[in-house]
């Protein structure tokens, strides 16, 4: 077992099902500072399944400062899963990479979700990564985007509806160049908008390529199933390199979690 599963050993236990459940840990509508959620009862297997995935996703060997991330988010990726499981209903059980069907798993965001089917319901046109066309069913193959104008806010995830039986959680952002020049980014769901908040690249060990630009957000965001969100962001420079890629956890269907 793993650093983020041993700093929550104490979430795992059995969880009754709450229909009314009160979360303040994860911004869910702006400027409600406690939302009401349906989560599914979970028994301790699963989040014992969960932290064991957390550990292995965060690869803390590899870049700590993420793993520190889902040390402190455990507990809303736990009422996540809880949130799609209700939505699914008996069968969708977190099975991680055995699971099948109906069963649930979580990942990393990848750029092909962004516009992709569980992200964006309808599938509508240009909802890619920096609003880019789709490319198949799953959008866009790559993080990478040079096309912007300095002080000229712009769509990284361009408003897309959540499928039913999917949620996101949003913990943070990378941007895997010497110099990040996105420099904020505010936040939409349920029609409201939060505050812009400073990514602060340039707090980190060293300004090289040895050190990751990691860029955790104050509170996760949680974009629920059939939720609409759209994250805009705010350039310094026009045009310019960038590779800004999200530090989100997608939870949805083992069969739906396709190539």
């Amino acid at each position: 077992m793993g650093y983020i599963y041993h700093e929550n050993t104490k979430l795992i236990h059995d969880y009754p099902e709450e229909p009314n459940l009160k979360w303040n840990k994860a911004v869910i509508i702006p400027g409600q500072r406690v939302a009401q959620v349906n989560a599914s009862a979970m028994s301790k297997d699963e989040v014992d399944q969960i932290l064991q995935k957390l550990d292995f996703m965060a690869h803390q060997a590899n870049n700590e400062s993420i793993a520190r991330m889902l040390v402190s988010e455990a507990d809303s990726v736990l009422a996540l899963v809880r949130i799609v499981k209700k939505e699914i209903g008996g069968a969708g059980v977190f099975a991680g990479i055995q699971g099948a069907g109906q069963q649930l798993d979580i990942c990393w965001v990848r750029p092909r979700h962004i516009g992709g089917a569980l992200i964006n319901k309808a599938v509508a046109a240009n909802k890619a990564v920096w609003g880019q066309a789709l490319v198949g069913t799953y959008g866009q193959p790559v993080w990478a985007y040079s096309t912007f104008t300095a002080g000229t806010a712009l769509d990284f995830v361009p408003s897309q509806q959540m499928d039913d039986y999917a949620g996101m959680l949003h913990i943070g952002f990378i941007d895997p160049v010497i110099n990040p020049h996105v420099d904020a980014f505010t936040a939409t769901l349920s029609g409201r908008t939060t505050s812009a908040q400073t990514l602060k690249w340039n707090v980190r060990k060293a300004f090289d390529e040895s050190v990751m630009p990691v860029a955790k957000i104050e509170m996760p965001i949680l974009a629920m199933p059939k939720a609409t969100q759209t994250i805009s962001v705010m350039p310094t420079i026009t045009n310019g390199d960038s590779k800004l890629e999200l530090l989100s956890i997608l939870c949805g269907k083992a069969e739906s979690l396709a190539l």
